[in-house]
């Protein structure tokens, strides 16, 4: 298979090498100073081992299955490996692969290298998913559905959830000291787009959770350069049975605001959108339980033209027996399009099933 690499995983890939791999700069080899009288036994490195060196290797495995329209059908295999490595306590280490039946290559998901910073910050910079909104917040594994929520899925057409080279400084929310999070990103694709994402986590309660992005990008396009941002607002209410999550957006769609300055003067176009999830985790016992969710979305694809929306509606169910999940999501999304505003085609309407194995 085909390992796809880009510029700026090549550039994190090959420090890792020059730090850690055979060659390296850290593995013990003689160093040898021409301008002073150590011997080599006195400029040697010690060996290289740390007490405090630790590697963690996490996987995914699932299956699903997904009828478009609930007519065409079609299935998708995926495996992810993750490596995570912790030396000296403050670095830390993240590299994840993932392999699909419909693609021929190996894709590099993550390649990350993370330093602890005093009072609880840190500083991570490499390769991977920029972190807008909770949903990505969460991640794969964390989230209830099997697909994300239709406004997650034009984001990461719009690529302001897209992977690419970034430099992030943060420090993760903590209800104990002061029940606050900070986040900034700065980030460059390899399409010439440059994104600046910050966000504020705070916990409103024990139960609550308030999380807010801020994001700014600079786009190239035909026509020389476009500025674009968005706004996110998101509530989490988590219980021992109960989950819930309410999310706000709003911003430029930048794929129809390109397409609009082609034939007027920096017209921007923008959307607006708001989706709710709720869910109820049955447990029978420490590893098995039942959980019926549902999650309903509005989307607003121009402020302009309030009748050219999308609506979606989702009923599924979760079936965990650790670390094996099973999923079912039946999903009904109808939109209407810019010429004809009163009528509403549900092509991208859905039923998807998806076994999981965690390891």
């Amino acid at each position: 298979m085909k390992m796809m690499l880009n510029k700026p995983l090549a550039v994190v890939v090959f420090g890792l090498m020059m730090l850690t791999g055979r060659g390296g700069l850290l593995n013990g080899k003689t160093l040898e100073n021409k301008n002073t009288n150590l011997s080599s036994e006195d400029a040697k490195f010690p060996a290289f081992e740390s007490p405090h060196l630790k590697t963690k290797i996490k996987g995914l495995v699932f299956s699903n299955i997904e009828v478009e329209n609930f007519r065409n059908g079609e299935s998708n295999h995926e495996g992810r490996l993750e490596f995570d490595t912790e030396r000296f306590q403050d670095f830390e280490a993240e590299f994840e692969l993932r392999a699909r039946t419909k693609e021929s290559e190996v894709n590099v998901r993550e390649a990350l290298i993370n330093r602890k910073l005093s009072k609880g910050w840190r500083l991570e910079f490499g390769y991977g998913k920029k972190i807008f909104g909770l949903e990505s917040e969460l991640g794969r594994r964390e989230r209830l559905t099997v697909e994300r929520s239709p406004i997650y899925r034009r984001l990461e057409v719009f690529t302001y959830n897209a992977r690419e080279g970034y430099i992030r400084l943060y420090r993760e929310l903590n209800r104990d000291k002061d029940r606050s999070g900070f986040s900034m990103i700065a980030g460059q694709s390899e399409a010439d787009s440059t994104n600046l994402i910050g966000s504020f986590h705070f916990a409103l309660s024990d139960d609550w959770t308030s999380y807010t992005y801020l994001l700014m990008q600079s786009r190239k396009i035909q026509e020389g350069r476009q500025a674009n941002g968005a706004l996110a607002q998101a509530f989490a209410w988590q219980q021992t049975a109960h989950s819930v999550q309410f999310e706000v957006h709003a911003g430029t769609d930048p794929d129809e605001s390109e397409l609009l300055s082609l034939t007027s003067d920096d017209k921007k176009i923008y959307y607006g959108a708001v989706t709710s999830q709720y869910a109820y985790r049955w447990r029978t016992d420490d590893y098995e339980a039942w959980e019926p969710l549902t999650q309903l979305s509005y989307i607003n694809l121009d402020f302009e033209e309030p009748g050219y929306n999308t609506v979606q509606a989702l009923l599924g169910i979760n079936y965990y027996l650790l670390p094996l999940k099973l999923a079912l999501n039946v999903e009904m999304i109808g939109t209407t399009s810019r010429l004809d505003t009163s009528a509403r085609a549900y092509d991208e309407s859905n039923a998807r099933f998806e076994a999981s194995f965690e390891f």
